[in-house]
């Protein structure tokens, strides 16, 4: 039987800091949030305006629904300092705002799944920027009239006929859909190659772990097909992943439709109920959750959290998807320990 294995020192899971408060200096804190915000943050302030929400002691109590004058931390965040209530540098991230769930959490059938399967730009990769960018540029080129500039938030893992449907539309663009799509396609080409891929956090111990477990995985993506070769070529995919599959191409219909899920469990050779998938998106998580697979939303951007009603449950990033997966194949090794120690020699 497959177990989730914590592998190397690099590997290890976000601790929970029940230590003192020396051990959670405020000052470390606030300088790595300096520097977040002049790297990884500037990006998404940058794109939607929104300065990180963990910056103050009392924000972190608010947004992580700890009550005022509570040693405690809430449920299901992990890596909260109980002693000084704030938030460690090594979970520190963007600015989250569906941080409760959006229904009460259910549990899975399996200890560990049959297979995982992944959302590529935004949470495999930092990349959601670099597809709006290069549509930005293909609007400013081709736009014939004004209109409202349109918002990333509502767009976020945007089925590409779509979003060019309604971006003709408004904006007079005289190009159709696939000229539209192979510019933005060179464009991001070469966005990303000056850039290079940038992993989420969390992202190479977790696809490790899984690794390791023997556990099969794919990269279930709408992204158009040039794309998502570049970005599987600069990414070395087949070092993970046993497959990789864009919605626009390899599936009868893109996300938020089920068949791009249902395709990635088929290549797999598993039932999609007995996989994990993972999105960032909430056209994504409605995708994955109709294919019947049980859904973790991760949220790349700040968006409320009713967005994320078709996922089974949300959590900030992939260190905490790997402390929950770790944690519930431990308890099942556990469980099966204990039923047989009956029979087992002491």
């Amino acid at each position: 039987m497959s177990t989730f294995s914590t592998g190397s020192a690099e590997c290890r899971p976000v601790p929970i800091c029940f230590g003192s408060a020396a051990s959670c200096r405020p000052s470390k804190v606030r300088n790595f949030m300096v520097h977040r915000k002049k790297t990884r943050s500037r990006k998404v302030t940058s794109i939607i305006g929104v300065r990180s929400a963990f910056s103050s002691r009392w924000g972190v109590r608010r947004r992580l629904g700890i009550p005022p004058g509570s040693r405690r931390a809430s449920p299901g965040n992990h890596g909260v300092c109980v002693n000084s209530l704030r938030r460690p540098p090594s979970i520190a991230g963007p600015p989250y705002i569906a941080l409760r769930q959006p229904q009460p959490m259910t549990q899975p059938n399996w200890s560990l799944p049959a297979a995982v399967l992944f959302d590529m730009d935004g949470t495999l990769l930092d990349s959601e920027h670099l597809h709006w960018d290069s549509a930005m540029e293909v609007i400013a080129e081709f736009r014939r009239k004004e209109a409202p500039a349109p918002r990333i938030q509502d767009w976020i893992g945007w089925n590409e006929t779509e979003f060019w449907n309604t971006m003709r539309k408004d904006f007079g663009l005289e190009p159709n859909n696939d000229e539209l799509t192979e510019y933005r396609s060179r464009i991001f080409e070469r966005m990303f190659e000056e850039e290079g891929p940038q992993w989420m956090p969390g992202v190479v111990p977790l696809l490790e772990s899984l690794h390791r477990a023997g556990l099969p995985m794919a990269v279930v993506t709408a992204a158009p097909r040039q794309q998502l070769d570049v970005v599987a070529a600069r990414g070395n995919f087949e070092r993970w992943f046993r497959t990789w599959l864009s919605g626009e191409t390899d599936a009868p219909r893109s996300k938020p439709h089920p068949d791009p899920y249902l395709e990635g469990a088929r290549r797999l050779g598993v039932d999609p109920a007995d996989c994990l998938a993972i999105e960032d998106s909430p056209t994504g998580a409605r995708s994955a959750a109709a294919a019947g697979c049980y859904t973790v939303a991760v949220p790349s951007l700040p968006l409320p959290a009713e967005r994320f009603a078709e996922a089974h449950r949300i959590m900030l990033d992939l260190r905490e998807v790997r402390m929950w997966l770790l944690e519930r194949s431990t308890s099942h090794a556990r469980r099966r320990t204990q039923s047989q120690r009956a029979v087992l020699p002491q």
